[in-house]
């Protein structure tokens, strides 16, 4: 590629239309493509209380891919006073740029509790985070919006966040879950006053409530990762770092498989309920003789795990969301918000009290998560250690646990590596120090997914679509003229894409200078999945006798692109192939 004086002097501009439909976006499309990608790695060292190790070299890692070892090509130390700044420039000074998002999920939260971290997270974007940093802030709760976008400065979202606030109630899962766990409670306070028939019934109703309530919560939870993917989808396309401050209560994991067994010990073969109504003591119904399976029910096949309940379970949804997160290079940290605090409680603490006095130890407990103990909460902190970040509480210590967090973000090692792979296949990643240390720690994301040129690029353009906002550094003009209406019912935008050529790189051949841009295009919004991004490539070619008069014209591309309807807007990208520079557009449709 001609030196930046070189392309000043020789680079000037050409007037070029085209008419084309771009193509589908595929892998290795440009057959005289050369790729070299630099893969790079955020490694953090800690003792083991937690404090980071600095002043580490190159030659104190090594690192391996897939087991085999590899050269580290790029090595950017640490600079951890929050007053300092990395020095620019190097192959791997770019990837150093840190984008953070607080990303609140309200499905699991109940009134009052993001109240009582707000002071808290403030305090860490103001004080913890270091300059350079920029900003995002999104929240989720039936929809995914961007409360506030890519800010230079955390101010903005400080305030934003305070305004936040819960816009639904508790959600039906939580509501559900109470009655349930009442009904069962009158239930076995009012046995001896039932007639038999009605005792028959009840458990047979309230075991399919259960079942109705594990669908319900399941769709909560996957609606949840759907809305997180998206959010990892925004940031994939973005440079440098991007790490993640979830909030968030505990979600229901087990909520079902947890009153299911509350069932099974309030009316299944053995227990008080079911010895009230049959002499032999063999379960509701028993010995009845009707045959009617609403009333009898065969209530012992419940002591097993229904299926529905199995097909329910929601924590292979926890392991997709890590497992996107990991390979798209994005650190979680959860911020986990308790719901045994008082204006979040699910249920009266009375109600759990009678109830367990009637069922025992082993009873309906005072919210869906406590029946599953540990394993519910670890489906937020499985999103961070499968990321390589933290797991925050709520609780009087959050706030050394943010300062904590300041730290690793100040504190990581970049290391980088040439990439040989020309499959784009995932790839495990490992780093550790050249001499083993018992007392430290070394964290990082432990899977990669090799990325082409194009699906860099692919991925910048979707992330300016999300976001609403583009990175032009190559001064693109797009211009949209009137759409029309498509018998599919999408509808057809004329877009005109124009490029000054004097901020392009050529190649000098011998009676011309060439150049080639890549275009990519997709439409569609937070609200709407983005349609497929499409490519088109447009030679440039420039006679060597018009460098002189060329100056000041454009390069110019035309094309339709099909968007569905309901699209708020629509991106470009393009690609300068030869300087692999990409520049983004978003228009408001």
């Amino acid at each position: 590629m001609l030196s930046p004086a070189v392309r000043r002097l020789l680079l000037c501009s050409l007037g070029w239309a085209a008419l084309a439909q771009p193509a589908a976006f595929g892998i290795g499309t440009l057959e005289d493509e050369i790729e070299v990608r630099l893969v790079t790695l955020d490694v953090l060292v800690s003792r083991a209380d937690g404090e980071p190790v600095l002043g580490l070299e190159r030659d104190s890692f090594e690192l391996l891919r897939d087991g085999l070892p590899v050269a580290i090509t790029t090595f950017v130390p640490p600079r951890p006073d929050p007053g300092s700044t990395r020095e620019s420039g190097g192959p791997g000074s770019e990837a150093r740029g840190l984008t953070l998002v607080v990303y609140v999920d309200f499905a699991f939260l109940q009134p009052g509790q993001l109240e009582e971290v707000v002071a808290d997270i403030q305090r860490f974007l103001q004080q913890e985070v270091g300059p350079g940093a920029r900003f995002l802030l999104l929240s989720a709760n039936q929809s995914l919006e961007i409360d506030h976008g890519l800010a230079e400065s955390p101010d903005p979202l400080t305030v934003r966040l305070g305004d936040l606030a819960p816009k639904l109630g508790r959600s039906r899962v939580a509501t559900e879950y109470r009655q349930i766990v009442r009904e069962i409670e009158n239930a076995l306070g009012a046995r001896g006053r039932r007639s038999g028939r009605i005792r028959d019934a009840l458990p047979s109703l309230l075991r399919d409530r259960i079942s109705s309530l594990a669908a319900d919560a399941y769709r909560q939870i996957e609606q949840s990762v759907v809305h997180l993917e998206r959010t990892i989808t925004l940031l994939e396309g973005l440079p440098g770092r991007r790490e993640m401050i979830l909030v968030s209560g505990t979600p229901p994991l087990h909520v079902a498989t947890g009153l299911h067994e509350s069932w099974r010990r309030a009316f299944g073969r053995g227990s008080s309920y079911a010895a009230a109504g049959s002499p032999d003591g063999g379960g509701v119904g028993a010995g009845t003789g009707r045959g009617d399976d609403s009333v009898t029910l065969g209530l012992t096949t419940f002591d097993d795990l229904p299926s529905e309940l199995i097909a329910a379970e929601p924590s292979p949804l926890i392991e997709r969301a890590v497992r996107r997160a990991a390979l798209a290079g994005v650190r979680i940290h959860t911020l986990e918000l308790h719901s045994t605090a008082p204006a979040g409680a699910l249920l009266d603490s009375a109600v759990s009290g009678d109830l367990s006095a009637a069922v025992g130890m082993a009873g309906v407990s005072t919210h869906p998560a406590a029946d599953q103990g540990v394993e519910s909460r670890d489906a937020l902190r499985r999103l961070s250690t499968g990321t390589s970040g933290r797991s925050l509480v709520a609780g009087p210590r959050l706030a050394a646990q943010l300062a904590a967090l300041g730290r690793d973000l100040r504190s990581s090692y970049l290391l980088g590596f040439i990439d040989s792979d020309e499959q784009g296949g995932e790839h495990e990643l490992e780093a550790r120090l050249a001499h083993v240390a018992d007392d430290l720690e070394v964290r990082h994301v432990r899977s990669y997914r090799t990325r082409s040129v194009d699906q860099v690029a692919a991925a910048a353009t979707i992330s300016a679509l999300l976001l609403g906002r583009g990175d032009n550094r190559l001064d693109v003009i797009v211009e949209v003229e009137q759409a029309t209406a498509a018998r599919d019912g999408t509808i057809r935008v004329p877009i005109t894409v124009r490029v000054p050529l004097a901020n392009l790189a050529l190649a000098a051949e011998r009676r011309s200078h060439t150049g080639r841009l890549s275009i990519f295009s997709t439409a569609g919004g937070v609200a709407t999945r983005p349609v497929p991004v499409g490519k088109s490539v447009l030679p440039v070619r420039l006679p060597n006798r018009d460098l002189l008069t060329a100056l000041g014209r454009l390069v110019e591309y035309s094309f339709e692109l099909a968007v569905p309807a309901d699209a708020e807007r629509l991106a470009v990208g393009v690609r300068d192939d030869l300087a692999q520079i990409t520049a983004t557009v978003v228009h408001d449709l």
